[in-house]
């Protein structure tokens, strides 16, 4: 009888049956490897939450992980064992690191300070990623200092905390006017969304983005809007999970020296 492991990259391998050339070696990049593009890996990612029936944050893993068949196969053996045990009653009864219910955080909240250390790891990790714009030293403090003078209503922020009153995760989002060639009509725009490593594949992020969007809805928007950065593959397929379609690429030069326009 196969391990629930085996039926995992089982099924990872029968989406891989009409390619030539099936992977032997375990740890291979599925995508650097050419057996899949971005496109096809994110329909396999939630191919994958539908035959197993989880939900997976996608989003917490690295890429290195998420993409080959052993850490993919990983991944999901622990979401389909985290699902059957907290169905079965077989997990622990009360743990007080369990996170808790999203809320709107404020300047006035004990845990607005909090704030500026998960911006400064969040984007930490965006470099790691592939985002030429580098957070400036400080920049953290900055972006918290602005924030205070926003409005909830135009710029909400939610947060979640685990069992020990300590903020894990935030969404940022903000509402703006559209040109008005566009109808000058409101679209809202989901602008941060993070959880701390130690917190995540908890749920905690579509948690977030759940709440963050339903208070951009609340704002009679247009539609909601949201940028990824083109190597966070987990991200992308995150967002298509929640009913996002891919709209826009965006592209940057950042030394005037590559500008053929120049030489």
């Amino acid at each position: 009888m196969k391990t629930r492991r085996e039926k995992i990259q089982d099924f990872i391998l029968d989406s891989m049956a009409s390619r030539p050339d099936l992977p032997t070696d375990q740890n291979l990049s599925l995508l650097d490897s050419g057996l899949f593009d971005s496109f096809s890996f994110i329909q396999l990612l939630n191919q994958i939450e539908r035959e197993f029936s989880v939900t997976i944050d996608f989003a917490s893993y690295p890429p290195e992980e998420l993409t080959s068949l052993q850490g993919l196969a990983t991944i999901v053996e622990e979401a389909v064992v985290d699902f059957v045990e907290g169905n079965s009653g077989s997990g622990p009864d009360s743990n007080s690191s369990v996170p808790r219910e999203t809320f709107l955080l404020e300047p006035s909240h004990p845990n607005w300070p909090e704030l500026a250390d998960l911006f400064r790891n969040m984007y930490e990790e965006f470099r790691e990623l592939g985002l030429q714009l580098p957070l400036r030293q400080g920049g953290e403090s900055t972006w918290l200092s602005n924030l205070e003078k926003s409005s909830s209503a135009l710029s909400p922020v939610v947060g979640i905390c685990d069992g020990n009153d300590e903020l894990v995760g935030f969404a940022q989002g903000a509402v703006k006017f559209l040109p008005a060639y566009l109808e000058g009509q409101t679209a809202g725009e989901v602008l941060y969304l993070y959880v701390a490593p130690d917190a995540r594949n908890l749920g905690l992020g579509r948690a977030l983005a759940n709440s963050l969007i339903s208070k951009l809805w609340d704002g009679k928007v247009h539609s909601v809007e949201l940028k990824v950065i083109s190597g966070n593959i987990a991200a992308q397929a995150f967002w298509k999970s929640l009913g996002f379609r891919e709209e826009i690429i965006q592209y940057r030069m950042l030394e005037r020296e590559s500008n053929p326009l120049t030489e």
